[in-house]
């Protein structure tokens, strides 16, 4: 097994890192996700859809733009010699990875329309094969991440570009739930509260959902919602700061955190005009950074770890439902939506204990038994 120091020898080899290359990559993976969130904009405004839309230009021009790239720089590196896996600067393999799966994946969409029809509203976010389109821009965006991991230093230029390849794959990951995100569909607030109709049950089977069986209406099932959506997007954003935080400490600047939340709650808001939302990640955000400068949370220092990410989603989500009482007012109860917030910590922790788990003592050997004399 293949030890961190023994791969950064083995990427010595590889294409020197040239500024003009990543800057390219990472101008042309910001367009990609612009288009993607334009065109996720078009579909719930239910503008005119077709393939020939100005957005899937925006969306695949951000494509053809690193792909142009990628693969150039690939070609003219075999050119001269290189090995496959050295053709590209470290971290980036997948990224061109990524570009061959997008094209398997727009030719499988194709094939899956013409096959199975066309999705519509959740399904046209989890169809299989627009996951594979999701995962591969998920790859492209996220080369700049990659590359900075693997290098010792990390230079002014390199820590944005970290933090803007995290933003770009925070902002996939939430464009690809966006229908259980709460920035997207705000459950708790007035204006999204639904009729108490009755659900009815009609199953084949003699078991039907608790929820159900004790007279659940459709308030019930939008409070169900709700809650889970919390729980996944505190999951989805403190898995990305821990992993980030993780392998580079305190080392990025202040307002990482501000750029992040800001940027993704600006993305979120224009799908059903939640626009109150970027003051709350901003504000979130300006907060966390305090607390990232002031804690100092990193693997060694695992209090300051554990309570950053116990502290950062419950920050966010008491602002969030201080903005949702000020615009309306919220219909859940106190103990739901308190609740919520103190589940969001839960969350945040547990996720601190999966990426940077608990020490575990070092095995001893046993002691031998003593002989007879």
């Amino acid at each position: 097994m293949k030890t961190a120091s023994s791969l950064l020898h083995s990427n010595q080899g590889r294409a020197n890192v040239r500024p003009w290359f990543e800057w390219s990559i990472a101008f042309f993976s910001t367009w990609f996700v612009l288009g993607l969130y334009l065109d996720g904009w078009a579909h719930a405004n239910e503008l005119p859809d077709s393939f020939f839309t100005p957005w899937h230009a925006f969306l695949y021009s951000g494509f053809l733009g690193a792909a142009i790239i990628l693969v150039g720089s690939f070609l003219r590196a075999r050119l001269r010699g290189a090995s496959l896996r050295q053709a590209l600067p470290v971290g980036y393999n997948l990224s061109l990875l990524g570009v061959g799966l997008f094209l398997l994946g727009g030719v499988g969409d194709m094939l899956w329309h013409i096959f199975f029809g066309i999705e519509a509203n959740l399904e046209a976010l989890y169809s299989p094969t627009h996951l594979l389109l999701a995962a591969s821009g998920f790859l492209l965006v996220t080369g700049g991440l990659r590359s900075a991991w693997w290098h010792v230093t990390t230079t002014r230029g390199a820590s944005f570009l970290v933090v803007l390849s995290l933003t770009l794959a925070l902002s996939i990951l939430t464009f690809f739930t966006s229908e259980f995100h709460p920035f997207d569909h705000p459950w708790a607030w007035v204006g999204y509260r639904p009729a108490a109709t009755p659900f009815v049950a009609s199953l084949t089977t003699h078991s039907t959902p608790a929820l159900l069986d004790a007279g659940g209406t459709s308030q019930d099932i939008a409070e169900v919602v709700g809650v889970s959506s919390i729980l996944l997007q505190s999951a989805l954003l403190m898995a990305l700061l821990l992993l980030t935080i993780r392998r580079f400490g305190t080392r990025l600047p202040f307002g990482w955190l501000t750029f992040l939340l800001g940027v993704n709650g600006l993305g979120m808001s224009i799908f059903h005009s939640t626009p109150w939302v970027i003051p709350v990640a901003g504000i979130a955000g300006l907060i966390a950074d305090a607390l990232y400068r002031w804690l100092g949370p990193t693997s060694p220092r695992i209090v300051q770890l554990r309570l950053f990410a116990a502290v950062v989603p419950i920050i966010l989500y008491s602002l969030y439902f201080l903005a949702v009482f000020l615009i309306g007012g919220v219909w859940w109860s106190i103990h739901l939506w308190t609740g919520g917030i103190a589940l969001a910590g839960v969350v945040g922790w547990f996720m601190s204990l999966l990426l940077v788990p608990p020490a575990t003592p070092e095995p001893q050997a046993e002691p031998r038994p003593q002989e007879d004399a």
